[in-house]
């Protein structure tokens, strides 16, 4: 009663055809996987079969199940996956045909070896394969538990209002390299962790934003792009919130009221991102901050880049035919770094209000700027040589 499932599947007999195995039973497939029967089974290799006689109990070589192949849907594959142990030098593959797969309810997905089980789309993109859920969530990983998600498009038939492709919750842990959100978000909750890889998330009707981590989840997300191709600019591309924190490299928000957003004591880091064509391209809120390293913002419609109550540096960056280049409000603090940045083609370059300070330390080259600098004349606002500093 006290073995663990690899003592048990440590040395057991190879499968024989000719032997009525009972509920319980252990055995050895040719592949080197180790295999347990679910029911009285007799003459149906481990290996192959898929009528639910036999469950995977340890894989010690790489195993690929083909959806909807030999499992007709990924809960009949994950079925057959579940109470298995996965060595750590093997890999479990659910591998989708190209085409859609139609769910009526969420899938949850929680396996104690989930950081070793891959489920990926067997087309060039994508597009190519397609998970499609009639709800507000579609994947969703809890309680310490992980997931691998490969070349996906996660889709939702809603009509409107907000839908999950992915949602991580309770310290959950995703890798998702190639993947697709369409008309869907990708967020992580509660100390959860998501690492995504070359993911898109494309919005045409009403919904939620784009990537989302929050209440302490984290996120590292690199060449992904958010954009949003509503007529009215809503939501967020990229947001943490309520002490989330979220790494971008070299990723674009398009289309938003907020391109990247960092809320109520939340960090965010960007490096090599692009905002282009939001309302407001990158912000921090509410003790919240963000670093900005070799970005671009750019065709913002009110604002470029902003502290509100919030801390922002700015590095090397360019922000161009913005409304407003840079604004600062309140307890803000905003801080030109190391390199110089360029601030062109704006009506205001660089605003603070309500006591918000900017330091211009590392430079700023300004170029077809109507006002360069801007404070505001209530008694809350200083003066501009206290509010702006280092001014060259």
């Amino acid at each position: 009663a006290f073995l663990s499932p690899f003592a048990e599947a440590a040395s057991p007999d190879a499968y024989d055809p000719a032997v009525a195995y009972t509920p319980g039973a252990v055995v050895l497939g040719n592949d080197g996987n180790a295999y347990r029967a679910a029911a009285e089974v007799k003459g149906s290799d481990p290996v192959t079969s898929a009528d639910g006689a036999w469950r995977l109990a340890h894989v010690a070589a790489d195993l690929v199940l083909d959806v909807p192949g030999r499992f007709e849907s990924i809960a009949d594959a994950w079925a057959f996956l579940e109470g298995a142990r996965i060595a750590e030098s093997a890999t479990v593959a659910i591998e989708l045909a190209p085409g859609t797969l139609e769910h009526d309810k969420p899938l949850v997905l929680n396996h104690a070896e989930g950081s070793r089980i891959v489920i990926r789309g067997a087309g060039d993109k994508p597009e190519d394969c397609v998970l499609k859920f009639g709800g507000a969530e579609g994947i969703i990983v809890s309680s310490g538990h992980a997931i691998v998600l490969e070349k996906l498009a996660l889709t939702s038939s809603k009509k409107d209002g907000g839908a999950n492709g992915l949602h991580l919750q309770q310290r959950a842990t995703a890798t998702l390299r190639d993947c697709l959100f369409d008309n869907s978000s990708c967020t992580a909750t509660g100390v959860s962790h998501l690492t995504a890889t070359s993911c898109d998330v494309r919005l045409a009707r009403a919904g939620r934003g784009g990537f989302g981590v929050q209440n302490g989840a984290t996120a590292e997300l690199w060449k992904c792009t958010a954009v949003s191709e509503r007529d009215a600019k809503l939501q967020g591309g990229f947001v943490a919130y309520a002490g989330g924190t979220m790494w971008c490299v070299a990723c674009r928000a398009e289309g938003w009221q907020f391109g990247f957003k960092a809320y109520t004591n939340s960090t965010m880091h960007l490096q090599q991102c692009i905002a282009e064509d939001n309302s407001t391209g990158a912000s921090a809120w509410f003790s919240s901050s963000v670093n900005v390293i070799d970005c671009v913002f750019a065709s913002n419609a009110k604002v470029g880049i902003g502290a509100y109550y919030a801390i922002v540096s700015v590095i090397g960056s360019q922000l161009t035919a913005n409304t407003i280049a840079a604004e600062i409000i309140g307890s803000g603090y905003m801080q030109f770094l190391e390199k110089p940045s360029s601030i062109s083609g704006s009506q205001i370059g660089i605003q603070a209000k309500a006591g918000g300070r900017a330091d211009l330390n590392g430079g700023v080259v300004f170029k077809d700027v109507a006002t360069r600098l801007s404070v505001g004349k209530r008694p809350g606002d200083l003066p501009v040589e206290a509010a702006i500093i280092n001014v060259e």
